[in-house]
């Protein structure tokens, strides 16, 4: 079996390649090839950094193919979807050298079904990351049944997923799968108190940590007024994105100085030991894999109720939920956690054992290989 991943990624000043879905690949791939697959991951770019170039070259070494192509930064692409444009011309070669292949994009919407069609790929699997609200606007439902028709097979991340992208596609539900992401989280040698100490966290108080990208999608202002009005509550902030500036503003505005922002940093899941909760205030919400890594980690959890965040804490048997959006809601449910500690540490121990059994990459890397049989 013959198959070519495609995504887009860059690392720049200021954009950090590696979030969910290119963790999920780094992770995926390898257990594919250790499976017999001829695996290749065609990598389109403006920028190859230092964090880049290593994962990569690690990927090569597990036996992944690696090719880069190069994709233009240049200002006149910008507007009116020429950037697309450009991109599927540089990718049409590529992908019709490989129409022998199983192509498997991971690229947006529109750039997967210009490629594909322009390089005429008879055997297309496409990843669906997210529960887009825009996908159920009247020209986006158009575009996703005009690319149904390019399409093999599709796989989501959720069921929340699957199902919200069969509503806005029409695509016949048997042909998008649900295949969960799967983690193999190293575990941690460091103490709470360890890392703590390390990153100047208060010892002797509550905290409530964030992990993940610090853009409108996350909420994360919810988050930072919410711990404000908690002055015994610690938050740690641990991100980069466009809403930085905004956040650190928020937080140091009024009396109250109980936020610290820690910035990107490339193993955050090891960090998690550190906080008492994790939070993830999202407003939609493909997977959360935050959620897992937190889980993984004994580490308990509160989420918003919004896109796949009930799902993956099992309707609240994993992890505490709030109303989305609701800053009194939040409020409460880290009080209660506050208050509750034995509690959370009794559904964080259930919330381990469920994540070990649900976000296996053995049965990650099974699923998928099922999807890209039925497409050949």
């Amino acid at each position: 079996m013959q198959v070519s991943h495609v995504m887009f990624m860059s690392e720049l000043p200021g954009i950090h390649p590696f979030s969910g879905m290119e963790n999920h690949l780094m992770v995926l791939l390898p257990a594919l090839r250790r499976q017999g697959v001829d695996v290749e991951f065609i990598v389109m770019t403006w920028n190859v950094g230092p964090e880049m170039a290593a994962r990569l070259t690690e990927l090569e070494a597990q036996g992944v193919k690696v090719t880069i192509l190069p994709c233009s930064q240049r200002r006149q692409w910008r507007w009116l979807g020429l950037r697309r444009l450009e991109q599927a011309a540089r990718l049409r070669p590529l992908l019709a050298q490989r129409r022998d292949r199983i192509i498997h994009s991971h690229v947006d919407l529109v750039l997967a079904g210009l490629a594909v069609w322009v390089a005429r790929c008879p055997r297309v699997v496409l990843s669906i990351p997210n529960d887009d609200p825009w996908l159920m606007n009247p020209e986006w439902r158009a575009w996703l049944r005009w690319l149904d028709r390019r399409v093999s097979h599709y796989i989501a991340i959720s069921e929340r997923v699957r199902q919200h992208f069969v509503a806005a596609s029409g695509a016949a539900p048997e042909k998008v799968s649900k295949i969960y992401y799967g983690l193999d989280l190293k575990p941690t040698t460091s103490t709470s108190q360890e890392i703590r100490q390390a990153y100047q966290i208060p010892l002797d108080r509550f905290v409530v940590g964030f992990v993940g990208r610090l853009a409108p999608q996350k909420n994360v202002p919810l988050l930072v007024a919410a711990l404000k009005q908690l002055p015994d509550v610690h938050g740690v902030i641990v991100g980069d994105g466009e809403q930085r500036k905004e956040l650190q503003a928020l937080a140091n505005a009024g009396g109250t100085q109980n936020i610290q922002f820690l910035g990107h940093q490339p193993n955050a899941a090891d960090l998690m030991p550190a906080f008492d909760v994790l939070c993830l205030p999202s407003r939609f919400e493909g997977l959360g894999l935050v959620l897992v890594e937190a889980m993984l980690r004994r580490v308990g959890v509160i989420g918003s109720q919004a896109g796949a965040i009930p799902e993956i804490l099992g309707e609240g048997r994993y992890g505490l939920l709030f109303p989305s959006g609701d800053a009194a809601g939040l409020i409460q449910a880290i009080q209660f956690a506050q208050r509750e500690r034995a509690y959370m540490a009794d559904m964080a121990e259930r919330a381990f054992e469920y994540a070990q059994r649900t976000f296996s990459v053995e049965t990650m890397t099974r699923q998928t290989l099922e999807v890209y049989e039925r497409a050949r």
